[in-house]
């Protein structure tokens, strides 16, 4: 997750973002209360209900957090999504705030000594929810409708690697019941069932490293998973897992790898050397010349011909080159007023193989991408000015003035 991107998801970019995918194909909707503001949290559970589309709010945080220490908006917003999701997924630390909040006539103390099943009935009926799915630790999960309410015993499991992602692996089964249900469950055989998927996802998560499905993860859930969830592409043999893990491991690792780039200390002054060879390519009157070997000359080249595309030509010449000839060709053209610009980006991750190239392009590419940016920005570069330098093919085509 990129930093600080939740915190753009307001009223306005939940219309942008997800306004045509629920209108048009939406069946569900899940969102929570942990990390994007109160007003996008909102404007997506309208958009479900204008739509007719059942909305589900992970309720990770108190009102206190919420409000005044994460600054997502303010006690009255709060209210309103409590108010207005179809299923809130509470737990019981929020939920103790939140019906505080919503209740200001009943104390904290009283409400702390309420029962979990107690809480999650009084919050329904407060809330008018059609389903309060409350978690509580290793104690019983609770599951409230206006007609009915089942409590659902934790697994029972041998050990505990990790319990990151347990939450949302619990919101998962749940999810993944109500979909194959078509909604809120009816009957008390269907809430038993969805807390049992529930609970059964929350404790799988708790036996792997990172949330990351295992074979042995599968083996947890398969026998309970509604018939409507269980995908026919899910491979159960064990080389096609492994294969699956190194796809995860290799997107993982890009990720992080452009996460260094932008959240590392040194990120400022990456900024600012990244703009001044873009102001030393932009004023370079002479010759400018990239160059590389093996996975890092592709780059280059690619380098040459997003510059040469944006109004700064440049040349690539490749490194063997010159020991053939091109040196003494190279260096006549460079004047005092070219420029050779050294670069090179190394990821701070291990690559597989022992060193096969692979974050390390990426954060290549990802520096480049900076570099056009800058430099588009700075020259005021426009389509039209990009329409001049790529006048054919299908890019060509889709530019103005065609």
């Amino acid at each position: 997750m990129a930093k600080g991107a939740t915190s753009l998801i307001d009223q306005k970019q939940v219309q942008v973002s997800f306004g045509d995918v629920i209108a048009n194909s939406g069946s569900l909707v899940s969102t929570e209360i942990s990390q994007v503001p109160l007003a996008g949290v909102l404007e997506l559970i309208r958009l479900a209900r204008e739509h007719g589309i059942p909305s589900i709010v992970d309720l990770d945080i108190s009102p206190e957090v919420a409000v005044k220490e994460a600054l997502l908006g303010t006690e009255a917003e709060f209210i309103e999504v409590c108010r207005m999701a179809d299923v809130l997924k509470p737990a019981r630390h929020a939920a103790e705030g939140a019906l505080r909040l919503i209740t200001p006539h009943r104390s904290l103390d009283l409400i702390k000594s309420m029962s979990t099943m107690e809480l999650s009935t009084v919050l329904q009926r407060e809330c008018n929810s059609k389903l309060i799915a409350m978690t509580d630790g290793l104690s019983p999960s609770c599951f409230v409708t206006d007609k009915l309410a089942v409590s659902v015993s934790p697994v029972q499991l041998d050990r505990v690697v990790d319990a990151t992602g347990a939450g949302d692996a619990f919101l998962g089964g749940l999810i993944a019941s109500m979909h194959s249900l078509g909604g809120v469950p009816a009957t008390e055989k269907d809430l038993q069932r969805c807390g049992k998927v529930a609970n059964r996802l929350g404790g799988a998560c708790c036996q792997v490293l990172g949330a990351v499905p295992t074979a042995e993860s599968r083996e947890h859930v398969k026998d309970i998973l509604p018939t409507e969830t269980q995908s026919e592409d899910v491979v159960e043999d064990e080389s096609a897992v492994e294969h699956y893990k190194a796809i995860h491991t290799s997107l993982m690792c890009d990720t992080i790898t452009l996460s260094n780039l932008h959240d590392s200390s040194g990120s400022a002054l990456l900024y600012e050397r990244i703009s001044h060879v873009c102001d030393t390519l932009i004023n370079c009157t002479g010759n400018r010349m990239v160059s590389g070997v093996g996975k890092s000359g592709l780059i280059a080249r690619r380098l040459a011909g997003t510059l040469s595309s944006i109004g700064v030509p440049c040349e690539f010449v490749h490194a063997t080159e010159f020991h053939h000839g091109d040196l003494e060709s190279a260096l006549a053209l460079l004047t005092e007023y070219s420029c050779v610009i050294p670069y090179g980006v190394d990821s701070v991750l291990p690559e597989p193989a022992g060193g096969v190239p692979t974050s390390s392009l990426i954060a290549q590419e990802a520096v480049i991408n900076c570099m056009a940016s800058d430099i588009i920005n700075k020259k005021n570069f426009t389509a039209h000015d990009f329409n001049a330098n790529h006048p054919g093919g299908a890019l060509g085509e889709s530019l103005p003035g065609k």
